[in-house]
């Protein structure tokens, strides 16, 4: 689908390419070359931008909107006059004939989305106009409303592009403006964009220029106008409701309202904020978090110059408290030793291994070196084996980060 636009970024048109590349050469009956564009709708828009009138791509008209201050109020087709009622964010819920009698029901949720319009048996029945979520021309190739500055995703809740004046107005008061791409402050019950851009318009909705005290809001209330605020979203305008119990239409849809935001809660920015900055570093960086002693007692054995035993550990960690396991040994005469085990506390289980060297003093084997846990503790230990038994002990620091001493500490 491709939209046409006029000077002032209006939009006029809008049709489909029937192919990439155009051909640029004159028919030689015209004289006008082949076009790749394919017209398919065409409006005549009033003073502020809305849509008065609407033609087919062969310019057969369509249907005609009549507007009361500035809201819709009546189209003609060519099945006659029907009267449009809204509701107090002006979304067209009830279509008549010219007589009162009902031609179609709408409903939708907050955001317009779900829109879901049901037409009678009346003959002159139908949706005589595209204009439906605050009054805003919903396309039917993409499902979007145009909202004079940018397009809007009812199904989404958002618009499809950012607010264009980026953060130049943003609140810092109010996180919801650093939005560039929500809608109304995201209280689609309250609030409604009116068209996108910053201005000023009278009692008609009509825009005050410039010159006339359309320059600033101060002026603008000089001239008895209404400013409209081009901050994320853009125009937001406070619409007052009807009191409650005075309209049970409205009652009944506030309610339902009410259901669906709580199910469907408005999306939170993800980036973090400087406090979370601050506390992500503070709890990945490392510290000491206690330590501990442990004692290791086997049998050995020593086939040439290979040695191995097996045999337990019993520790004791100031996060853990008292722990046991098993552990295995090898080692070569005068040379490397090593080994591994598991270890189970009450508050959890880990392994560790040992690496360091042996050396024999007569019938007696001395050994000594590093220790290593999988949960970050490191140490070493000193030992010895004799008589077919081997014994070590050894001490060890718990090093982490914060976050993790914190939660082994519970």
């Amino acid at each position: 689908m491709v939209h046409l636009y006029n000077a002032e970024g209006q939009r006029v048109a809008k049709g489909t390419l029937t192919a990439f590349s155009c051909n640029l050469t004159p028919d030689p009956a015209t004289g006008v070359p082949a076009n790749c564009f394919a017209l398919s709708r065409e409006s005549v828009l009033g003073p502020s931008g809305e849509q008065l009138a609407e033609t087919d791509g062969s310019g057969n008209w369509k249907h005609t909107n009549v507007y009361a201050a500035g809201q819709l109020i009546a189209t003609y087709d060519t099945a006659g006059l029907h009267y449009q009622l809204a509701d107090w964010l002006g979304t067209r819920r009830v279509q008549t004939d010219f007589a009162g009698n009902t031609e179609e029901t709408c409903t939708s949720l907050p955001y317009g989305n779900a829109l879901n319009c049901q037409t009678t048996s009346l003959s002159t029945a139908g949706d005589a106009t595209e204009h439906h979520f605050t009054g805003k021309e919903r396309d039917t190739e993409s499902g979007n409303d145009y909202f004079l500055a940018r397009y809007y995703g009812s199904s989404m809740g958002r618009f499809v592009s950012p607010d264009p004046s980026g953060l130049m107005f943003a609140d810092p008061g109010n996180p919801q403006s650093l939005n560039l791409y929500s809608y109304a402050w995201n209280n689609p019950l309250k609030f409604i964009d009116p068209n996108g851009l910053d201005n000023c318009t009278d009692s008609n909705g009509n825009v005050i220029p410039d010159d006339k005290g359309g320059d600033n809001d101060t002026n603008c209330a000089n001239v008895h106008g209404t400013w409209n605020v081009f901050t994320p979203p853009a125009n937001v305008k406070n619409v007052t409701p009807p009191a409650q119990g005075s309209n049970l239409v409205y009652d009944q849809e506030v309610a339902t309202d009410a259901v669906w935001l709580k199910n469907h809660p408005a999306p939170q920015s993800l980036a973090p904020t400087p406090q979370q900055y601050i506390q992500a570093i503070a709890n990945a960086a490392p510290t000491i978090c206690g330590g501990g002693v442990f004692a290791i007692q086997g049998g050995e054995r020593s086939i040439g110059v290979a040695e191995g035993a097996v045999g337990g550990i019993a520790a004791y960690d100031t996060r853990e408290g008292v722990s046991a396991g098993g552990v295995v040994e090898a080692g070569v005469g005068d040379g490397l030793q090593g080994g591994g085990g598991y270890i189970k506390g009450t508050k959890g289980s880990e392994t560790f291994a040992f690496e360091g060297a042996n050396v024999d003093v007569g019938a007696v084997g001395v050994s000594g070196g590093a220790v290593v846990f999988t949960t970050g503790g490191a140490g070493v230990y000193v030992g010895g084996q004799a008589a077919g038994r081997m014994r070590e002990v050894g001490a060890y620091v718990n090093i982490t980060n914060n976050a993790n001493c914190i939660t082994r500490h519970k």
